[in-house]
């Protein structure tokens, strides 16, 4: 397998499995134009190659499997891992179409930054299935169970955690977690454990209790979340970019403020970074084939302050 990513100003084009995919509107006829570009600037082309593996992951004291997806970069070498964690939909039908999560604009940027990357579905998702043991309960009194229910996702982050360090293309002590919304917090969780090998975290609009058909920017019992963030902070030695959108629909500038006073507060060591508004929502700012350009410098610079690439 291999991807390639180029970039000329206005346009991004992504050739992957003989698949293009058209992150702007194209008219007809536009794909050929595409493919003449493509030839005419693959000098200049940031080219990322590299192989995906399948592979099954187990729980420990569990007789759950989680699938996953690794990516390695095809020059022979050990690389520093990040594992990357999903979020989890105010529809709890979508959670069976996560499939294997393939994010080829975010895989793509991690691995020209030097790192193998791994994603592993958690219990109660797409390709693992099973049932969902991190529900926090609902947003009805007497309030939901943010705590248990981050630890039963970080059970799955850990797992992947202890799997990859064995692989042969990995560094063991340099792992980094990286979770998107529901995936940020579980990572949080997981970090807060103490997994042999992970040195840092990226949360990027990170949370849980969101929904913006109820309530645009004010998730449900946000003080819950507060506290737990904080006890989370506690026992989580590594450093923890805090990264999020000002139009976030999900979580807004308010609530994300008080989440990171909190976690300063539990005494958690990290960076908080708020950026001007990203699109139509800024909480998919982690996924967006365009996101990279207002979240890579602040991740590049976290990375760079800890010693990874």
């Amino acid at each position: 397998m291999f991807g390639i990513r180029c970039s000329w100003g206005c346009l991004v084009l992504r050739i992957d499995r003989h698949v293009v995919n058209e992150p702007l509107p194209m008219r007809r006829g536009s794909l050929g134009l595409c493919l003449v570009l493509l030839f005419i600037w693959v000098p200049t082309c940031a080219a990322a190659q590299y192989e995906e593996h399948i592979v099954s992951v187990p729980v420990t004291g569990t007789e759950s499997v989680l699938a996953a997806t690794v990516y390695r970069p095809l020059v022979d070498a050990r690389y520093p891992l990040v594992v990357v964690s999903h979020g989890s939909p105010p529809d709890p039908a979508e959670r069976q179409a996560y499939g294997y999560w393939r994010k080829p604009a975010l895989i793509d940027a991690l691995i020209r930054r030097g790192f193998a990357v791994m994603v592993p579905i958690r219990r109660g998702f797409g390709a693992t299935g099973g049932d969902y043991l991190a529900d926090f309960g609902g947003c009805t009194s007497p309030g939901p169970d943010f705590h248990r229910a981050s630890l039963a996702a970080a059970e799955d982050i850990v797992a992947s955690v202890d799997y990859a360090r064995r692989l042969p293309f990995v560094r063991p002590d340099r792992i980094v977690l990286i979770g998107q919304s529901a995936g940020g917090i579980a990572s949080l969780a997981a970090a807060a454990l103490k997994p042999e090998g992970v040195v840092a975290v990226a949360n990027f609009s990170a949370g849980r209790g969101g929904d913006p058909s109820v309530n645009v920017g004010r998730p449900c019992f946000e003080d819950l979340m507060a506290q737990t963030i904080a006890r989370h902070a506690r026992s989580t030695d590594v450093p923890v970019l805090w990264f999020y959108a000002e139009n976030d629909r999900f979580f807004a500038p308010p609530v994300v403020r008080k989440w990171f006073d909190a976690f300063s507060a539990g005494g958690g060591k990290g960076h908080l970074v708020i950026v001007p508004p990203f699109g139509r929502d800024g909480h998919d700012i982690l996924l967006s084939p365009f996101g990279q350009a207002e979240w890579g410098p602040a991740f590049d610079v976290f990375m760079q302050e800890h010693g990874l690439p």
